[in-house]
């Protein structure tokens, strides 16, 4: 059984689940420790996910207590599509996995990734 990932965020699931049509190679391995919650309120979302008071410290200098980041909409991470990237590039490069529950994308696809970038457009528009 692969090795339970320990999660990032407010949501409390026992299986990473949110992804359309799953195949065995897309999903992470179950989330069942809970890292952390970063409950930023009353900050702007436009404000980069790394200058968050609460997130930015996770990102920043807790990255080896968590494996996956949670949110319940993209729209809850960032509502610039460029901080979206940098946190997608940083995620890849630091082996985290983002999940956004309503959407569902796979982000370890090219879909997914497109997918996810054009919502980040949209969210930053409204």
């Amino acid at each position: 059984m692969p090795q339970a990932l320990c999660r990032l965020g407010r949501l409390h699931l026992h299986r990473v689940a949110a992804w359309r049509d799953p195949t065995p190679r897309q999903l992470p391995p179950p989330v069942r420790r809970p890292g952390g919650e970063a409950e930023d309120t009353d900050v702007s979302g436009s404000l980069s996910p790394f200058k968050r008071p609460k997130l930015g410290k996770w990102l920043t200098s807790k990255a080896d207590e968590f494996d996956v980041i949670i949110a319940a909409k993209m729209d809850r991470l960032t509502r610039r599509s460029m901080h979206f990237n940098e946190l997608l590039e940083w995620a890849q490069q630091n082996g985290k996995f983002i999940v956004c529950v309503e959407e569902g994308f796979d982000l370890s696809t090219p879909q997914g990734k497109m997918m996810a970038r054009m919502t980040a457009v949209f969210a930053e528009a409204e």
